[in-house]
């Protein structure tokens, strides 16, 4: 009976034999992005906002802002970014028409100067990726000068970080003023977001704004003027400046917005040359333009007589150096410089073929002849 009934149980287990672990329980879904993700991204948005409200004054400040060791390192990383896309820039000053590693005797290195840089170029990647910490650590340049940015650069994350540290402020005249009176060194564009939006990369031209205002600052703060040029600012980008040109040119007036069309590599924009066309971009500073005292109310005259003289000094400077520095082509067609408003003011066609200069790079001039090399 005993065994019987044993056979009886595995007959009823046999259909289940071998035995196996119930199957596990589903797993739970997934958690929604907005219990994940957003709240991640909205504490580091909050956290960034407080950042900006602590530091909203630095761009009204006179004095610079970084450590010496935290301005090296993005120096470093900008100077092995521009490497990378074959773009390098360096620093030369002018001496009658000879350029050298230092200033002209003329620059007094005690007084406060208005440095007007130009071209603007479509997009300044040398000037600005690669010049801005350079010239913000250059003992040459007087220790450094801040630089009058645009104050829609202030609003974008990490590049506002980016312009502050390389010591841009704000544009607005009372803050220049203040800076200047106070005996710091600011640089300007004079062309401003019309210039930028005009950029030719097979016609050099300079543009100036119809009130002449960077010539007004230097008059009411008896400051003077130093033209510096980049010579190859126009060329990193291959540039379009008739296609819907009216348009463009009414975004600026209207929205103060730089509207460029350009190309780079494979022609996308914000793509500099290829490595393989490595591209140099030299500034050069020429001599300063004196404007006297200072005056409350400078009057038109004094005005239109000032912005000659700079022009005067811009064209001398073009001509000493662009046969140099300049594709061919480029340097042949000359250098216009327009007014806004009021038309062409001058046209630079004569250029000298050689200029001979002295103590810079060996490697870019000839020993012997102490001469630059056109090729290099």
């Amino acid at each position: 009976h005993t065994t019987r009934r044993a056979m009886h149980q595995l007959i009823l287990l046999a259909p289940s034999w071998p035995w196996s672990p119930p199957p596990p329980p589903p797993p739970p879904p997934p958690a929604a992005f907005s219990e994940t993700l957003l709240p991640a991204i909205l504490t580091l948005l909050a956290l960034y906002a407080v950042w900006v409200a602590l530091t909203a004054h630095k761009q009204y400040s006179a004095s610079h802002w970084g450590s010496p060791l935290l301005l090296a390192a993005i120096d470093a990383f900008c100077r092995f970014c521009g490497g990378l896309a074959g773009l390098t820039l360096s620093l030369e000053f002018d001496h009658d028409g000879v350029a050298k590693s230092h200033p002209d005797p003329r620059v007094d290195r005690q007084r406060t100067h208005l440095f007007v840089a130009s071209p603007h170029g479509a997009f300044p990647l040398a000037q600005i990726g690669l010049g801005l910490y350079r010239f913000r650590r250059a003992p040459e340049l007087l220790d450094g000068f801040l630089i009058a940015g645009a104050s829609v650069l202030f609003w974008v994350p990490l590049l506002r970080e980016f312009m502050l540290f390389g010591g841009v402020r704000s544009p607005a005249k009372a803050d220049l003023l203040r800076f200047l009176r106070g005996g710091t060194s600011v640089g300007v564009n004079p062309g401003g977001n019309y210039e930028m939006t005009m950029s030719d990369h097979a016609q050099e031209q300079v543009f100036a704004q119809k009130k002449l205002g960077f010539v007004r600052l230097a008059l009411e703060t008896g400051t003077p003027l130093l033209p510096m040029y980049g010579f190859g600012e126009n060329q990193v980008f291959t540039c379009y400046p008739k296609p819907l040109q009216a348009w463009r040119l009414w975004l600026v007036r209207r929205w103060r917005l730089g509207a460029p069309l350009f190309t780079g590599r494979f022609g996308l924009p914000f793509v500099p040359l290829p490595a393989a066309r490595r591209h140099h971009v030299t500034v050069v500073v020429g001599r300063p333009v004196e404007v006297g005292p200072a005056r409350a109310s400078p009057t038109d005259a004094e005005i239109d007589a000032l912005f000659k003289r700079y022009c005067d000094e811009l064209a001398r400077l073009f001509e000493a150096h662009a046969a140099r520095l300049l594709p061919p082509a480029v340097a042949a067609r000359g250098l216009r410089i327009e007014r806004v408003g009021h038309g062409l003011q001058r046209h630079v066609s004569q250029v000298r073929r050689r200029q001979s200069f002295t103590d810079l790079d060996p490697a870019r001039c000839s020993s012997s002849a102490g001469r630059c090399d056109e090729d290099a």
